[in-house]
């Protein structure tokens, strides 16, 4: 008999005792306290990676040093161990002259096969546990975030020379009625207005509230006695009395201040709801990020400013033309905002351009070159080149809602403009375009198409026969855009944080999507714990 022969004979005659000591290498993991307390710390790290919602150079590093350490654990351990095994079992089936010879060696490779193959199973089910359980701590995590954040915006915004007015609740309510009292006294007759303003600013001294105190100071110093009387009879009920007249006194540069403050929780916020809602994930505002970034990249190459050259840097992007990227993250979260309420089945399709052919041409150049020819400007915008023609847009569409009608065809549900500069009525005249291509594509014209745009002077697809547009008088037509400015949807932040996150995007780049993988120890050598297998 070769060496192979006995070798697969050594196989066969050990292959019943296999579950065994897998079973058997489970039993002595699970009893060892330094296994246990490994695999304890590794889960509480994975956890914790999980749990950030935005990773940071360190727990990158972590993740990327556990991983490559835990491999290479495995490496050696498993796959140098198994192949030191394999070796011995053929050396010692070399020599064997029986079967029992033969079974001693099998059962031999059988005990650190069984150790591997608890480690393959721990590495299955932890993986497992990684993909079921990993998006669900990190979803809990992002919320953590967002609400931490919330909550720093809710305390900045307390503050006096915030700018955003603090409601009055429980004894603020009281503050004027008490200053009234106390300056009427035991008299009949109904005290001055600067009689009631002085009780006021004892009221508010006693209070702890010197500030305030000295606010009235100078609210009254400004306005004269009635004035600032009329003017805090009509702040009552709605807003604190004491942050009113606290602001009031506030020097300009410290109202600045605050106001920085408020800003800066204002694009936390937003950041963490970026990530809470993967907008960070979102194809159309990474592609406009790396677009941004490259032509960042040509204007500090231009000006000759330097890579270590930070304030040169920051310079730049702050100088930057961020016009279309506040506009690329409004319609990012305007997309997910449509995605959430959609129907089952229905999806959302962005960046649709409705163009006419342009007869005659078939290059922006050539047609530039026939109209300056003509003694016309040849303007070039909304022109784009796709499929051996040239194209003139009609105009885009943000979002567009869809869902399959018959023949499986997308018929459209609702159309949707976002605008963070624009008016509410440019987005309803942009929606009455898209109608109106569209109705012309309806009846059959073939000059009017329906493209994906990827670019800024670049079409895509051309996904006009996707669609199933005979029942257009069915579709919605809904526009959004800054709090306060009449749109029938609202974005959930204002321009002035939209346009600082934007910044700070271009700057930082969008937070990372990522998801570190989960691992387990290998058992290693366990021959303490199971006799020696070698």
């Amino acid at each position: 008999m070769t060496t192979d022969m006995k070798v697969s004979m050594a196989l066969k005659l050990s292959w019943q005792s296999w579950p065994g000591e897998v079973a058997d290498a489970a039993k002595n993991a699970f009893s060892d306290p330094g296994f246990l307390i490994s695999l304890v710390l590794i889960i509480a790290v994975y956890v914790g990676l999980w749990l950030t919602p935005e990773p940071t150079m360190v727990t990158k590093v972590a993740a990327g040093v556990l991983t490559v350490v835990l491999l290479a654990q495995f490496a050696w351990e498993d796959i140098y161990g198994l192949a030191k095994a394999w070796m011995a079992l053929q050396d010692d089936c070399r020599g064997a002259n029986s079967v029992s010879t033969l079974q001693a060696a099998g059962d031999k490779f059988a005990k650190k096969g069984g150790q591997v193959g608890f480690d393959i199973l721990m590495a299955i089910a932890m993986w497992g546990l990684g993909k079921a359980g990993g998006p669900k701590v990190a979803k809990l995590g992002a919320q953590r975030a967002t609400a931490r954040a919330t909550a720093e915006v809710s305390s900045a915004e307390a503050k006096p020379g915030s700018g955003v007015p603090v409601r009055a609740t429980g004894e603020a309510l009281k503050v004027m009625d008490q200053a009234t009292t106390r300056a009427q006294g035991t008299g009949t007759t109904a005290p001055t207005e600067a009689a009631v303003l002085d009780a006021l600013s004892e009221v508010l001294t006693e209070g702890g509230k010197p500030e305030a105190a000295k606010g009235l100071k100078d609210f009254r110093a400004k306005l004269g006695d009635a004035n600032a009387k009329r003017a805090l009879d009509s702040e009552l009920g709605n807003n604190d009395l004491a942050s009113f007249l606290t602001e009031k006194g506030m020097t300009p540069q410290a109202k600045a201040e605050v106001r920085t403050q408020v800003e800066a929780a204002r694009v936390k916020l937003a950041r963490a709801k970026l990530i809470e809602l993967k907008i960070n994930e979102d194809p159309h505002l990474r592609a406009r990020i790396k677009m941004d970034l490259a032509e960042l990249a040509k204007q500090l190459t231009d000006g000759k400013i330097a890579a270590t050259d930070e304030a040169g840097f920051h310079k730049t992007a702050q100088g930057y033309n961020i016009t279309e990227l506040v506009g690329e993250i409004g319609e990012a979260l305007a997309r997910e905002n449509l995605r959430s309420g959609a129907a089952p089945g229905q999806i959302v399709l962005s960046n649709m351009e409705i163009v006419r052919e342009v007869p005659g041409h078939k290059t922006i150049s050539a047609w530039k070159a026939a109209e300056q020819a003509a003694g016309r400007p040849g303007d070039v915008g909304g022109l784009y080149e796709a499929g051996g023609k040239l194209w003139k847009s009609i105009t885009e569409v943000d979002n567009m809602v869809v869902e399959q009608g018959a023949g499986g065809k997308l018929r459209i549900v609702d159309l949707e403009q976002t605008k963070v500069g624009g008016t509410h009525a440019a987005a309803v005249a942009q929606n009455a375009k898209a109608m109106a291509g569209l109705g012309e594509i309806a009846m059959g014209k073939t000059d009017v198409q329906i493209f994906d745009r990827v670019g800024k002077n670049k079409l895509g697809a051309q996904r006009t026969g996707e669609f199933d547009l005979s029942n257009l008088t069915s579709t919605g037509q809904h526009t959004r855009g800054l709090p306060g400015t009449g749109f029938d949807r609202k974005l959930p932040f204002d321009k002035t944080t939209l346009e600082d996150l934007a910044r700070q995007l271009l700057m930082e780049g969008l937070p990372d999507v990522w998801q570190p993988p989960p691992a387990v120890p290998p058992t290693g050598d366990r021959s303490h714990n199971r006799g020696d297998q070698r």
